[in-house]
């Protein structure tokens, strides 16, 4: 079986995470709107075993190190930052797409998972 959040090193490499949109009703509100993928990499970590509910004391202290350096718990932490930190900051996650730290995330835990 593959594993549910691995799978996305495959379906999200590409370039188009989604698009900011106006609120119809508050033109002075923006959001940022995901594509379907991205959406279902959200719902799928959420079911994962990677999440990380303590992964703010974590990533204050990774949140600048050098991924392929980091350990099992301390990637959990990162993606948990990166996809709950949208909640704060709209867009967080999708700038974390396109400068490819969550890709090379993932990818460290799958190497992880490997060893």
């Amino acid at each position: 079986m593959k594993d549910r959040v691995l799978k996305y090193i495959d379906i999200l490499n590409k370039e188009n995470y989604g698009e900011w949109k106006t609120s119809p009703k508050d033109a002075t509100q923006s959001y940022f709107s995901y594509t379907e993928d991205v959406l279902d990499f959200i719902k799928d970590f959420y079911r994962s075993k990677y999440v990380d509910h303590d992964y703010m004391k974590t990533y204050r202290q990774i949140r600048d190190k050098d991924i392929s350096t980091l350990n099992k718990k301390e990637v959990c932490a990162l993606l948990t930052a990166f996809v709950r930190g949208d909640r704060f900051s709209e867009g967080f996650l999708n700038d974390q797409l396109k400068n490819g730290r969550v890709m090379e995330a993932l990818l460290r835990l799958k190497e992880l998972n490997e060893i």
